[in-house]
């Protein structure tokens, strides 16, 4: 399993060996598959760019290859995503109506494709004294403006 927060401001390579810039977000639909990732360079003016996820050749420790970009499809804007920016500080909640705490980062399965856990915080005082605490999932996420809806494994 990786996280975003290992995945964020890895380089992102061609096949070639051409450095496209850095991942600084995952674009996940809402019942949480990791569509893209969204990618940036340290430019002023440079808008970042998505890579869709069958796109992505290897991801590595160190890097990420992706397939030629020039013949990556553009992104799919009918259907409605969130940027983990947008997940990360939301409310986590089990489909009981269980309030699990804050999302903190996304777990998902080493091919980038689907989110399997969160990891959330129950306040400050409990991260130190009881450490992480991680919500396991197989069924999709309800992603909504305000909130994470997830059946929990139990």
């Amino acid at each position: 399993m990786r996280t975003f927060s290992v995945l964020k401001n890895l380089p992102v390579y061609t096949e070639q060996g051409e450095k496209i810039g850095e991942v600084c977000d995952l674009m996940i639909s809402r019942n949480g598959q990791i569509n893209e990732v969204v990618v940036s360079k340290k430019h002023l003016f440079k808008k970042p760019k998505t890579i869709g996820v069958k796109q992505i050749f290897t991801c590595g420790p160190d890097g990420i290859l992706v397939k030629n970009i020039a013949e990556s499809p553009s992104p799919d804007t009918s259907k409605p995503i969130s940027y983990h920016q947008n997940v990360d500080g939301k409310r986590l909640l089990t489909a009981k109506g269980e309030d699990l705490g804050i999302v903190k980062d996304v777990y998902f399965t080493e091919d980038l494709g689907t989110i399997v856990g969160y990891e959330f915080s129950d306040g400050f005082f409990s991260d130190i004294t009881e450490g992480k605490h991680i919500a396991r999932t197989t069924l999709p996420a309800a992603i909504g403006k305000d909130a994470i809806i997830i059946n929990v494994n139990d």
